[in-house]
């Protein structure tokens, strides 16, 4: 019996780990897509991207480092009535609440890398911002990156 009890304390606990914070992200899984609940989250801030946008609910929050450029796209679906996701990327340097963000994306609405400097970003999802406080939901969020390969001026890499 205390061997099943501690099996699921184990199993909350990491179910709760799904649901990173600002302060310390869940790196973006590789394989194109997860999913989490923003439910198990906790909400960041009042506004996201430097005040552009209402928070009312709990987060979750991916970091991910892109060490050339990129092409691709984020999409989002959700899997709870009511629930309508969105999300917002913006540099990692800086506090959630007070980071500009750089690009934004909804159902409906993918998120593009194309033209994204090389860097550390941060991809928060959570309830758009027109939502009733405190709304929260399960969703997917799916990708599809591929790295850009350089294109020398004079058609071969001379080093």
């Amino acid at each position: 019996m205390r061997v099943f009890l501690a099996a699921c304390v184990a199993c909350a606990t990491v179910g709760t780990a799904d649901a990173q914070s600002c302060a310390a992200p869940q790196p973006l899984p590789q394989g194109g897509s997860t999913s989490a609940d923003t439910c198990v989250g906790i909400r960041e801030a009042d506004t996201l991207c430097a005040g552009a946008f209402d928070n009312p609910g709990p987060n979750t929050v991916f970091s991910f480092f892109l060490s050339v450029p990129y092409h691709g796209e984020f999409q989002l679906a959700s899997h709870t009535i009511g629930f309508v996701p969105v999300m917002y990327l913006s540099s990692s340097a800086e506090p959630c609440d007070i980071a500009a963000c750089v690009a934004s994306g909804g159902i409906g609405t993918p998120l593009p890398v194309d033209g994204l400097a090389v860097g550390a970003y941060r991809l928060i999802v959570g309830a758009a911002s027109d939502a009733p406080s405190g709304s929260c939901g399960v969703f997917t969020l799916s990708y599809d990156l591929t790295a850009q390969e350089p294109i020398f001026a004079d058609g071969f890499d001379a080093s």
